[in-house]
């Protein structure tokens, strides 16, 4: 009847490797495998780098932090006005809800702040302009919290503006925000953008030239288990790495049940 096996490493001195012996006891004698431990270690760990490379890689993509879409839109005839730039946009967790503030305002006009970063007391610029109901503050991050920023453009002066999209630095994506002071007396809707969307949105399509922003959830598309490239990749990843330990694991057990006498 067979033991449960035992194992120790050793050294094989003709080779220069790491072998693994293991013993079983039989009736009336003793057998060992020697198995080479490079082998089973080189298979492991080569299964367990693809596997973390491609986790880290899913943790790294970003399509999936975008909760919100920023969409400037040009006139067109009969007064009407087209889409011709969109911006990928995260939320925070104070201020009104996008979905609900989708639809009780349709439309604003961005605008920046005075003093630039709304860190204080801001002002709205002067506009000469009454085309617009609505106006959304237009500010980079920094110098102070995110719900800081919110409740002064929300009580700006001479009007208090209606949403804060809040942009990036260059070269960054957008984040999810958290508030910290006055958070609870912000009641705007608070996304933040990168810093080429803020490009557009005051400089190449800005509101004096009749461009107008929405601030809104994207429209629910019909989505496939495969549309996340990722989170595909990791799973067979660790479908690959299973694979690889239960074949090494067998050979293992092979070279055991054809193991030699000492």
């Amino acid at each position: 009847m067979l033991l449960p096996p035992v194992h120790k490493a050793t050294r094989n001195k003709s080779v220069g490797r790491h072998i693994l012996k293991y013993y079983a006891r039989v009736p009336g004698r003793l057998v060992n495998v020697q198995v080479d431990h490079a082998i089973i270690m080189a298979g492991l760990s080569t299964a367990f780098s693809v596997f973390l490379l491609l986790f880290l890689q899913c943790l790294s993509y970003n399509g999936a932090l975008a909760q919100y879409l920023v969409e400037i839109l040009e006139p067109a005839s009969f007064g009407n006005h087209r889409p011709i730039f969109r911006c990928d946009a995260t939320g925070a967790d104070f201020g009104e809800d996008v979905l609900t503030f989708s639809f009780r305002v349709n439309y604003g006009c961005a605008l920046p702040t005075l003093p630039s970063n709304a860190c204080g007391d801001v002002q709205m610029p002067p506009t000469n302009d009454t085309a617009c109901a609505n106006y959304f503050a237009v500010v980079p991050r920094s110098n102070c919290s995110f719900s800081e920023k919110a409740y002064h453009v929300q009580t700006s002066t001479p009007t208090g503006f209606g949403a804060l999209i809040v942009y990036n630095q260059q070269g960054k994506v957008p984040e999810p925000m958290s508030g910290a002071k006055y958070r609870e007396r912000v009641n705007i809707p608070v996304v933040m953008v990168d810093y080429e969307c803020m490009q557009g949105l005051l400089y190449r399509y800005n509101y004096r030239d009749g461009y107008i922003v929405s601030i809104k959830v994207p429209p629910k598309q019909h989505s496939t288990y495969f549309d996340s490239p990722f989170k595909f990749a990791v799973h067979i990843g660790a479908i690959i790495l299973i694979g690889l330990m239960l074949l090494c694991f067998q050979r293992l057990f092979w070279h055991a049940g054809s193991g030699r006498r000492d």
